[in-house]
């Protein structure tokens, strides 16, 4: 609680504030670096908790098989909302 208080303070406070509306390729760049730096320890750490959590009340861990979160994403692909994404921004995107 406390510390995603603080993060989030932190970036409230910060000039990071996009002040031009950014390209499909940094909005896509942006988002891999979401997944790059906060997701990739963060989603096993909960899914290893949630398993702990599972076996404890429930007497069992989670199946292999479940997939508890999922992700998806439009950055790169968003051609129904927005002109300036066309086949190539996509591919761009995906090969970067």
């Amino acid at each position: 609680g406390r510390k995603l208080y603080s993060e989030i303070a932190s970036i409230w406070l910060s000039d990071e504030v996009a002040r031009t509306k950014p390209t499909p390729e940094t909005e896509a760049e942006k988002g891999t670096l979401v997944v790059e730096t906060v997701l990739w320890d963060t989603v096993p750490q909960y899914l290893r908790k949630l398993d702990a959590t599972a076996k404890t009340f429930l007497g069992k861990g989670l199946p292999l098989e479940s997939a508890p979160i999922k992700f998806a994403s439009w950055m790169g692909g968003d051609r129904d909302g927005n002109p300036n994404v066309k086949p190539n921004t996509t591919r761009v995107v995906c090969l970067r």
